[in-house]
């Protein structure tokens, strides 16, 4: 009998050893990325905030990293999920990269959080901030502004809408049907009519009320760009492309010795050439408008997507996920490559041709490239998915599509 107790008695010791050796502390998740000023002057006390919880539901503190060789002290532990504010100001001028850690009761912390870059003391001659966030329909994805600098059009593919935005104010004057799945969109110079590529079709939109006055069948369509004299407007369609004339939108022609998957189009402001990036083959294509034939094909990065031409015609650049190619336009020559990796499926031009900006889809970000020495002098957080970006004919901002959390980003001075 009494070895029978014993062995009873054994078996909750056992589980208890058990449960003992195995529970164990869990660090606090990394912090949000601080919030904060993206600019400002030396000297000056700003303030930034981030917050984070604990898995076992702990007290938590959190410190700051200032990106000037200081950090904060540790803030008070508060309970999971607060948020803790700190104030600092930097005594000298630069880009500094904020970031917050976490620690709960037991002195345990997990990761840095991504940094919150804070522009100092710097003077810009682009626009380099974001002045304004707008929101728009589902899953935004083609943006033009008019010839005219007054309005921006951009497509929301997720409810086959474009919204109509004032670029003055930075607010949404009116959101019109589109048709199905409306992407890409380009407007012509007369700023009459905006085009639309959609589900196998491109729609013609008049801006004078907003309305669909035509539906032009492209299989395929996926992206497009006028002739600067807006007659013609040539339209990507994967593996060929379809030129409309646009006084009765009509395609009178299809450009289709192309192999692979074609995806972004540029056109040269003189007119001269269109260049259109392959990301199957991972080339440029080359077209003659005056022929609407292909002349030459560039090998390029992997998965080339955005390309945008200089205003003075004499450089293009293409965008793929190792970075940017710079062609010379003269004679179709690679002249520079920079190194950027991400996705960058959008690239356009400030009218001045001194600098160029490029969408990175997976880090929420545009990069600024100066384009006399092709380096890399800004790098923005934007929106979620930056998908398509357009700037205004004066320079003035820049519009970026965000896709995934459904607004436009205003960059501005």
């Amino acid at each position: 009998m009494k070895k029978r107790l014993q062995s009873i008695v054994l078996i909750p010791l056992t589980v208890i050893l058990i449960y003992v050796c195995c529970s164990r502390n869990n660090p606090p998740v990394a912090p949000e990325m601080p919030a904060g000023v993206d600019s400002g002057a030396i000297n000056v006390p700003f303030d930034f905030s981030s917050w984070t919880i604990d898995p076992d539901n702990d007290d938590i503190a959190i410190r700051f990293s200032w990106g000037d060789g200081s950090f904060s002290e540790w803030s008070d532990f508060l309970p999971s999920g607060s948020t803790v504010t700190f104030t600092h100001s930097f005594a000298d001028t630069g880009i500094f990269l904020i970031k917050a850690l976490a620690k709960d009761g037991a002195d345990t912390s997990n990761y840095w959080s991504n940094p919150h870059p804070v522009k100092i003391g710097i003077t810009h001659d682009y626009p380099y901030r974001v002045v304004a966030i707008i929101p728009v329909g589902n899953n935004p994805y083609g943006i033009v502004v008019l010839p005219d600098n007054y309005y921006a059009y951009v497509t929301n593919s997720g409810d086959n809408s474009v919204s109509v935005l004032s670029t003055w104010d930075h607010t949404v004057m009116g959101t019109f049907p589109s048709g199905d799945n409306p992407g890409n969109i380009a407007a012509l110079p007369n700023d009459r009519y905006v085009y639309i590529a959609g589900n196998n079709a491109v729609m013609v939109m008049r801006t004078s009320d907003n309305a669909i006055v035509d539906t032009i069948p492209v299989p395929g369509a996926s992206c497009l760009a006028p002739l600067p004299n807006g007659e013609f407007i040539y339209v990507v369609c994967y593996s060929n492309i379809a030129v409309i004339r646009t006084s009765d939108n009509t395609v009178v022609k299809v450009i289709d010795n192309i192999e692979g998957m074609d995806f972004g189009i540029t056109v040269l402001p003189n007119g001269n050439y269109a260049y259109v990036t392959n990301d199957f083959f991972e080339t440029v294509e080359v077209i003659q408008c005056s022929e609407d034939t292909i002349i030459k094909t560039i090998e390029v990065g992997k998965v080339p997507w955005g390309i945008a031409a200089l205003p003075n015609s004499e450089y293009v650049y293409a965008a793929d996920l190792s970075g940017l190619t710079v062609i010379r336009t003269s004679d179709n020559t690679i002249v520079d490559t920079i190194s950027a990796y991400g996705f960058h499926s959008s690239v356009a031009a400030l009218p001045d041709g001194k600098y160029v900006y490029t969408t990175n889809y997976w880090s929420n970000s545009v990069l600024v490239i100066r384009t006399s020495d092709n380096a890399i002098v800004d790098t923005i957080t934007v929106g979620e998915w930056p998908v398509n970006i357009a700037v205004m004919p004066n320079g003035k901002y820049v519009f970026v599509a965000n896709e995934y959390d459904n607004t436009v980003s205003v960059i501005g001075n």
